[in-house]
């Protein structure tokens, strides 16, 4: 059990790891409002993380036919949220971010961003495989303690990265912070865009391919 804990904490570190939409919100509130602002936000892409592990894990095909018949749908609204929340960063001014942000809106946005990114389940997908998770007994209670366990290494990852972006708030002057929510726009903006060629090459090969 103390292998199979650490594993999918591990995973779920891991998994979270990469530098993305909802690395960039995570770090902006908690330089915002303090490292627990930050975990907050990071708490939506962790559920998501944990949703779709469990898909994988309960072996859930309705509900994976589901997420792949309205993949379109998902990804739309993912860029929807990145351009609003790209918009919000450039519209921000230097002592203003308390007024224009809301944490909450923040954390509904990691969750759809996270949700509606297929890179996430080939990720989870590709890493169950050649870790080869089936070895463990994977009974319904025993399902339930990996998912926990995943959920905490996702949730630490993102204590971790508020933490260290919280330290150098203390360093940093005012006008500098300032242009840290700048370039978090342009960072939400680059994404977006990429997201959005992507959504257009899968609407393409859905109606001609």
């Amino acid at each position: 059990m103390i292998l199979q804990f650490l594993l999918f904490f591990l995973i779920g570190f891991f998994i979270s790891v990469p530098v993305g939409p909802v690395g960039i919100l995570v770090a902006r509130n908690a330089l915002q409002d303090g490292v627990k602002k930050g975990v907050l936000v990071g708490f939506g892409a962790s559920i998501s993380d944990t949703l779709y592990a469990s898909i994988l894990l309960f072996n859930i095909y309705p509900v994976l036919a589901f997420l792949r018949n309205y993949e379109l749908i998902l990804n739309f609204f993912g860029i929807l949220i990145l351009f609003i929340l790209a918009s919000k960063s450039f519209r921000i001014r230097r002592n203003q971010a308390h007024k224009n942000f809301s944490f909450r809106d923040d954390i509904l946005g990691s969750f759809f961003i996270n949700i509606s990114n297929p890179a996430v389940i080939i990720s989870f997908s590709y890493l169950f495989f050649i870790l080869h998770i089936e070895r463990f007994s994977l009974s319904y209670n025993s399902i339930i303690f990996s998912l926990f366990a995943l959920f905490l290494g996702s949730i630490f990852w993102w204590a971790t990265l508020s933490s260290s972006v919280r330290s150098l708030q203390r360093v940093m002057r005012k006008d500098v912070i300032g242009l840290m929510y700048q370039f978090s726009g342009v960072l939400l903006l680059a994404f977006a865009i990429f997201m959005s060629f992507y959504f257009v090459w899968r609407l393409f090969i859905s109606f001609f391919l």
